[in-house]
């Protein structure tokens, strides 16, 4: 009771007997984080004390962070759930993923998950970390159920998945309810996995990557691609260098499009190296400069007198 700091893995005495003498103050003060304390709190009916020595393991303060992580690998599987469910620092995660190696935030998450309700997992925020994961983990039905929650209410969005052949069931999900983002890679693995397309076609998508996804049946890329047509421009068309051999019929989708940007679409048309064949297929008459400027209509009679009249 004289606020010497108890060592964390101090053997304490009578600790029934020692609660009671402390008063409720001296649970607000660091000095008391014990491991043996703890234990016996955890399965204690909840009191003013407790309360208030969970408050201090919760503030957030250098010694409580050191108290929590030395803990955890101290406690047993059981005990570790009780202390995690009692924990109310809500710079936990964050602590986590700026301060930790990614060996040590992997571990931490799958404890984490394994022990929170979505809701706190939630209040968390895990995003950033769930965002830049690669590898899909192998849950069980119900695991994967949550897993899918999490990624809903955080809107996740992955840039790449390593293996998803060792949970089809999730990678369908992150496809089906566009948890991605897009980038040439992780749209190359969508139309492997979720397209039909020959894999001799699959090189094909850098030079003519638009048709090969129109044509790869993965109908929810294709909307996806439908709706975010500006975005699929700037992150996938316009960065692939090699993309200039789009058939006609995608052009003309391009070029049609009611969503896409015209300083897109010229841009399309100066890249490209295919010719429209009727200049009367494309309904922005502010285009047909652009497509003659740069050769892009078929020589022919009716596209000029098209284009005059």
């Amino acid at each position: 009771q004289n606020h010497k700091p108890l060592n964390f893995t101090a053997i304490l005495g009578n600790i029934p007997k020692l609660i009671e003498k402390l008063d409720e103050e001296d649970f607000e003060n660091e000095c008391i984080l014990n491991n043996q304390l703890t234990n016996y709190l955890l399965k204690s009916e909840n009191t003013k004390k407790k309360e208030k020595y969970f408050n201090q393991v919760s503030n957030g303060s250098n010694k409580s962070i050191e108290f929590i992580f030395q803990y955890i690998e101290f406690a047993n599987d059981n005990e570790k759930k009780l202390f995690i469910a009692q924990l109310t620092w809500d710079g936990l995660w964050s602590y986590i993923y700026k301060e930790l190696s990614k060996k040590e935030q992997n571990k931490y998450f799958k404890l984490l998950f394994n022990n929170l309700e979505i809701k706190r997992l939630v209040e968390l925020d895990m995003s950033s970390y769930l965002s830049e994961q690669t590898v899909l983990p192998k849950y069980s039905k119900e695991d994967n159920e949550k897993y899918k929650e999490l990624i809903d209410k955080l809107n996740i969005a992955f840039n790449y998945i390593d293996n998803p052949s060792d949970n089809p069931l999730l990678f369908t999900y992150i496809y089906d309810n566009e948890h991605y983002t897009f980038n040439s890679k992780m749209i190359e693995l969508i139309v492997k996995e979720k397209g039909n397309v020959d894999s001799s076609k699959i090189n094909e998508l850098q030079y003519k990557n638009l048709t090969v996804i129109r044509e790869s049946e993965a109908e929810k890329l294709i909307e996806n691609i439908d709706n975010n047509i500006d975005l699929y421009f700037e992150n996938i068309f316009n960065k692939l260098d090699k993309n200039k051999q789009e058939s006609e019929d995608t052009l003309l989708y391009l070029l049609n499009h009611d969503e896409l940007n015209i300083e897109h679409k010229e841009s399309i048309i100066e890249k490209v190296e295919t010719k429209v064949s009727d200049i009367a297929s494309v309904a922005e008459s502010e285009l047909w400069q652009t497509l003659l400027i740069e050769n892009k209509i078929k020589a022919n009679w009716d596209n000029v007198l098209y284009y005059y009249q």
